[in-house]
């Protein structure tokens, strides 16, 4: 591997961000151009770390060439030596805790970083005086390329906290870039910093944080999934514990706006992937959970409106015929997807949903 350093300092700016100084520095590997920058911005607390690819490259998956797994990284830039493992940064009050968020549903992860692919962005904080506060996280183009690694450097050493490009990509197109932000928050306190970080975030997307008008994403909600208690209610009667919980929020003064309406009963299921639905409960699939009438339990909730849930249909359900909606479908021949045979919503036609 060939490195040339450009002595000199660049300038830019982000449409986002504002102006920036840095360093780049190029790379060639096997012949393919490689560009690493560091950004230092001048109106905000940020530095990113971004690579590109001016011409693309091939054959970048290390996941197919058996190097890495699943969580790998096909490009560790930047990687940084994690301060929780090592128990003199305790007493010096720095940038000793970790806090982060991975998985289909967002679970949280207290001191330990994120991984893979599905991890998302990662809280640095000292505690318990230090009110120094850190965001990372992906940024610019390509998001669902970003990885937050598997823990470990480029030569497997553990106790790295690395991300960029995962190891699953197997090609990348001519100017493909990954960037990486270190946001530093300036109150010292971790909910304001993640709300400022995730305001320059929308903004740096097209649609400049503006989303469409959904009464699950601007009012408070209830979630009834299939972990909540009342899935097996022990009266048998699920309709009566969702009214009485229903008064029970409205009694402590919180201004419910809908029931996710989900669980075993709130509709039906052929079985042919798990979760799958075939008929809403509001359409005459309730199970003998829910014993009371809609029009009854409609007027119970008080105005309150009911989410009807749905990860993905089953192929026998009726609403694409009775709709006209498009769908796409799943492959269930791929490994270990067997089980999960089901039709999704087009894109084209997911917003004539709601």
């Amino acid at each position: 591997m060939k490195l040339d350093l450009i002595d000199e300092n660049i300038t830019g700016n982000d449409a986002t961000l504002g102006m920036f100084e840095g360093i780049l520095i190029k790379w060639s590997c096997r012949g393919v151009p490689i560009i690493t920058v560091v950004k230092n911005f001048l109106s905000k607390d940020v530095v990113s770390f971004q690579v590109r690819f001016p011409q693309g490259a091939n054959g970048t998956s290390t996941v197919d060439y058996g190097e890495t797994t699943f969580d790998g990284l096909s490009i560790h830039f930047p990687a940084f030596l994690l301060n929780i493992h090592f128990p003199a940064f305790f007493d010096r009050g720095e940038l000793n805790e970790i806090q982060s968020w991975q998985g289909d549903f967002v679970q949280g992860r207290r001191r330990d970083a994120s991984r893979g692919p599905t991890g998302g962005p990662m809280v640095f904080y000292g505690a318990p005086h230090n009110k120094l506060v850190v965001v990372m996280s992906s940024w610019g183009d390509h998001p669902k390329a970003y990885s937050s690694g598997s823990g470990q450097n480029f030569n497997g050493t553990q106790g790295y906290v690395s991300t960029g490009t995962s190891g699953r990509i197997q090609q990348l197109e001519p100017g493909y870039q990954q960037e990486v932000l270190l946001y530093l928050g300036t109150s010292g306190i971790i909910t304001t910093t993640i709300q400022t970080w995730g305001q320059l975030y929308q903004q740096s997307r097209r649609t400049k944080g503006r989303k469409m008008q959904d009464v699950t994403v601007d009012k408070i909600g209830y979630q009834t999934d299939n972990g909540a208690y009342y899935c097996f209610c022990s009266d048998q009667n699920c309709s009566a514990t969702l009214i009485h919980k229903l008064q029970e929020l409205k009694s402590n003064q919180i201004p419910m706006g809908y029931l996710s309406f989900q669980g075993s009963g709130a509709s039906s299921s052929d079985g042919d992937a798990p979760w799958c639905v075939t008929e809403w409960g509001v359409d005459g699939a309730l199970g003998p959970g829910y014993p009371v009438p809609m029009p009854t339990f409609s007027r119970a909730l008080d105005g309150v409106p009911l989410q009807l849930y749905a990860p993905y249909f089953c192929p026998s359900s009726p609403y694409f015929q009775e709709t006209g909606w498009s769908f796409v479908t799943s492959d269930p021949s791929l490994p270990d997807c067997e089980d999960f045979d089901f039709r999704n919503v087009h894109p084209r036609d997911a917003f004539e949903m709601v």
